[in-house]
């Protein structure tokens, strides 16, 4: 199973798709979205996307176990409950709903091919 470990962590991702995201908005032209409208929706997009994942990290440091997907060693408890009953792996989730909103408040909405994939 060597060809399934993890080479590089979420975070360290998630950063370089933020960099692509951001590459991709500086060579496309604004789209003509409301001002107030692109913030509204990069605001509920980010914020809900941070409660989800710190709600993930929160279900795992109740758990006791640990987070960092480099050593899956270190793990000691398969987590089910909390925000587990409703999604698989809401760390994740929230940080491609984080992604989603920087890419609507780019003001264009090609970044958001991107996020495609994310997953």
């Amino acid at each position: 199973m060597k060809q399934l470990e993890l080479k590089l962590p979420p975070v360290a991702v998630t950063a370089l798709f933020a960099v692509a995201m951001w590459g991709i908005a500086r060579v496309t032209p604004p789209e003509p979205l409301p001002q107030m409208l692109t913030f509204l929706a990069a605001a509920l997009f980010t914020l809900g996307s941070g409660v989800v994942g710190i709600a993930g990290i929160a279900a795992f440091r109740r758990a006791g176990t640990t987070v960092n997907p480099l050593q899956p060693e270190n793990s000691s408890a398969l987590v089910v409950g909390g925000i587990y009953r409703y999604t698989r792996n809401p760390m994740y989730l929230g940080f491609v709903g984080i992604l989603a909103g920087a890419a609507v408040l780019a003001g264009t909405l090609l970044p958001l091919l991107v996020l495609r994939y994310t997953l």
